[in-house]
């Protein structure tokens, strides 16, 4: 089987400021509509080879472990790192332990997030 990704939609209580926060740390393309182009509206962060949907909702969850990791360059972790400063975004300073470089922020809706710099896991054919 050859599968990928397609998608991860996330609840945000306010989708268009979600995708401006991906187009303004990463560059993401910011489309309105839905993934399926049927269906409720969304805001899509588009991203090569990622798409991060937002879904009109009332969120009310607290933080968790899980998340969604994004894979970025070296410099672009030190850039997002000074960019969430500037934003006023809780995250966590860039770490570095073994082969991997990452670091964690949240959103405005408690979504966790991870920007690793370090090799993507591979699965075994």
């Amino acid at each position: 089987m050859n599968s990928r990704l397609h998608h991860v939609a996330l609840l945000s209580t306010d989708p268009e400021r979600s995708a401006e926060l991906f187009r303004n740390l990463l560059g993401a393309r910011v489309k309105v509509g839905s993934a399926s182009g049927k269906g409720p509206k969304e805001v899509l962060a588009l991203m090569p080879g990622i798409a991060l949907v937002f879904v009109k909702a009332e969120v009310t969850s607290t933080r968790t472990d899980a998340h969604v990791a994004i894979s970025v360059s070296s410099e672009e972790l030190k850039s997002c790192a000074v960019k969430l400063v500037q934003l006023g975004l809780d995250h966590q300073a860039p770490r570095q332990g073994g082969r991997e470089e990452a670091l964690y922020f949240l959103d405005h809706d408690n979504n966790l997030f991870e920007l690793n710099a370090g090799p993507a896991p591979q699965s075994e054919a």
